[in-house]
């Protein structure tokens, strides 16, 4: 009794082991410096801080007051703007734009670089015959928003090497100390 396999099996298994031969993997926990796995933070938007803290805890970061470096989250600005008008003169799109201004700081309080910025903007219609809906679809647009600049900014913060952090360290504490001769 000889068994046949089914026509599919041998492209799923080239494709397969074409995926695992380039080194595809799913996206997992980000690689973070060890001076970096425990960060106090500093958030004035009660909203983006719950979204914040659930992206760092689950890369692995621990939100402690006592921790040596502060993630300082100094705005986050939300604009909504006017982009199309139809034919009678009535916006029908808009994009919503989000900007989180966030920096990286000693416990002591020295910035260890300027304040940066990250910017992400989505586009949507908006239907004066559905006010509400559209309202509401706004609304849910600006929570995924805020979710991926939570996400972006993880990125960023995992890309400082624990050399770059020393590096960084050092020469915000000589800084300081010039300022203070």
């Amino acid at each position: 009794m000889s068994t046949k396999r089914p026509l599919i099996f041998y492209p799923l298994m080239a494709l397969v082991l074409l995926l695992v031969g380039c080194g595809f993997q799913l996206r997992g926990q980000m690689d973070i410096a060890p001076e970096l796995k425990t960060l106090a933070l500093t958030s004035t938007d009660r909203v983006f801080n719950q979204d914040l803290i659930m992206v760092l805890e689950t890369n692995g970061i621990t939100i402690s007051d006592t921790a040596d470096y502060r993630l300082r989250i100094l705005s986050l600005e939300r604009e909504n703007k006017e982009i199309t008008l139809s034919g009678g003169g009535i916006v029908s799109d808009y994009e919503l734009t989000g900007t989180l201004t966030w920096g990286l700081e000693t416990v002591g309080g020295l910035a260890l670089f300027p304040a940066k910025e990250l910017r992400m903007s989505r586009t949507y219609q908006y239907s004066y015959n559905h006010a509400t809906a559209s309202r509401s679809e706004e609304d849910l647009i600006w929570n995924e928003l805020t979710q991926d600049l939570a996400i972006n900014l993880m990125r960023q913060v995992s890309a400082i090497s624990s050399e770059q952090l020393a590096t960084l360290t050092a020469d915000a504490r000589a800084a300081a100390e010039a300022v203070q001769q």
